[in-house]
């Protein structure tokens, strides 16, 4: 089995361990932390994609998922509108009570 390292000396690679050190620490946070790196964006990166075609992903799946929620957040107010409209013209009399209950809770 060949070795895969170049032959060097001892200094030599002490010098690479202390590069790879000081590599490492420019990757921690001042406060000590490392960087946390989304598991997806890994797998994105091992799969040859480019990053910034993930952030780019990332970013439009969630202006997908803010305009179903903007879309949910519609029905669900017409549907209060329409079942208000319809509830006063049948039950006059307990919607005007409803309205006074509902007016005290705020």
């Amino acid at each position: 089995m060949a070795c895969l390292l170049p032959s060097l000396t001892s200094k030599e690679y002490h010098a690479l361990w202390k590069e790879l050190a000081d590599s490492r620490q420019s990757l921690v946070a001042p406060d000590g932390r490392v960087p946390e790196v989304a598991i997806e964006l890994l797998k994105y990166l091992d799969d040859g994609d480019n990053p910034d075609t993930f952030t780019d992903d990332i970013f439009r799946a969630g202006l997908v998922a803010n305009q179903v929620s903007k879309g949910k957040f519609t029905a669900f107010r017409k549907l209060e509108e329409s079942l208000s409209t319809h509830l006063e013209a049948k039950f006059p009399e307990e919607w005007q009570e409803y309205q006074t209950l509902r007016k005290g809770d705020e």
